[in-house]
């Protein structure tokens, strides 16, 4: 039989875990127990907490991606410069044991060099992008990962060679939650027209600033929905 392990991200908000035999996931689970969520000095005896039945009588080995290496979260891991795969991945691992027993990893992050650009910094995403090149057999392709802190990734030969992030997850939050923009909208509705009229307008040559607030202007003047706002 092969010997179980633990894969676990993370992150600043949630916590995702899989048992493994070799590469068969055998049970998962997931919390609300982000890096937000765990009191300081606790990282250890919450996650043995989170683990329950599946660390109570064994010690499999615990491999850890995502916010977990931070400043804020259990131990510092460095950012690994680009160019980077997985064997940059492994050469600046944090190894150290858990209180039970178990052998355990904490992946680095990414970092992009500030020389002649701007400074960009990922946790987490690089081994989902990993996973995709081994589950699809791709090693160069570009990638685009949703979300808080979207990132847009190019690969080669199975090595992250640049990134990206863009602040769209948090700043539509913002805008919908604490502006104008997002007043007294009723649900949102899904409307590809509406959609398709956002990048249109995206595409101008101006201002972020000045056309977000198209959003306003256009259900002002009729021409979308409040609810496709």
């Amino acid at each position: 039989m092969k010997r179980e392990w633990i894969a676990i991200d993370w992150g600043t908000s949630n916590f995702r875990a899989w048992l493994l035999a070799g590469n068969d996931v055998l049970d998962k689970r997931s919390a609300s127990a982000g890096l937000l969520h765990v009191e300081p000095g606790r990282f250890d005896a919450t996650l043995k907490t989170l683990l329950g039945e599946w660390v109570a009588d064994s010690t499999p080995m615990v491999v850890m991606a995502g916010m977990v290496g931070s400043q804020q979260g259990w131990h510092q891991v460095d950012y690994c410069p680009l160019p980077a795969g997985a064997d940059s991945l492994l050469a600046h691992r944090k190894k150290f044991t858990t209180s039970w027993g178990s052998d355990a990893w904490i992946v680095p992050g990414l970092c992009k060099s500030s020389s002649g650009d701007m400074p960009d910094v990922m946790r987490g995403e690089e081994i989902q992008l990993l996973g995709l090149s081994l589950l699809e057999d791709i090693e160069n392709f570009q990638a685009i990962l949703p979300g808080t802190h979207s990132k847009h990734v190019r690969m080669q030969q199975g090595q992250v060679v640049d990134f990206s992030t863009y602040m769209t997850g948090e700043l539509y939050q913002v805008l919908i939650s604490h502006s104008i923009l997002g007043r007294g909208l009723p649900d949102a509705a899904p409307d590809d027209k509406a959609f398709l009229l956002g990048v249109e307008v995206s595409r101008r040559h101006a201002a972020l600033s000045q056309l977000l607030f198209s959003a306003r202007t256009l259900r002002l003047s009729g021409e979308i929905p409040a609810e496709s706002v």
